[in-house]
């Protein structure tokens, strides 16, 4: 996931958690490719570092699940008050970029 997507997504989501719920959001952002993620994953073994892993090719995901180092979390899933405050983030960032 390239800088260009991932600061300003970030960027909004911090500004939307402070305006929703009044909290400070810390985040942060390793542009480092496919294949540098996936081992840092594997190096993690168990002990994440990250609680997103966003882009990637799926194949990675299924092995990465298959050892136990990803939970899997389907949007449907997802309650629906959260689902809206992603959805609500997801707008602010068309509307401005």
């Amino acid at each position: 996931m390239g800088k260009s997507l991932s600061d300003p997504a970030l960027a909004e989501f911090t500004k939307h958690a402070k305006a929703r719920w009044n909290v400070e959001v810390r985040t942060s952002a390793l542009s480092a490719g496919t294949p540098l993620a996936y081992g840092r994953i594997l190096e993690w073994n168990g002990r994440p570092q990250a609680d997103l892993f966003w882009g990637g090719e799926s194949a990675l995901f299924d092995r990465l699940a298959s050892q136990g180092l990803l939970a899997q979390k389907r949007y449907e899933q997802v309650n629906a008050t959260f689902r809206r405050e992603i959805e609500s983030v997801a707008e602010a960032l068309k509307r401005k970029y």
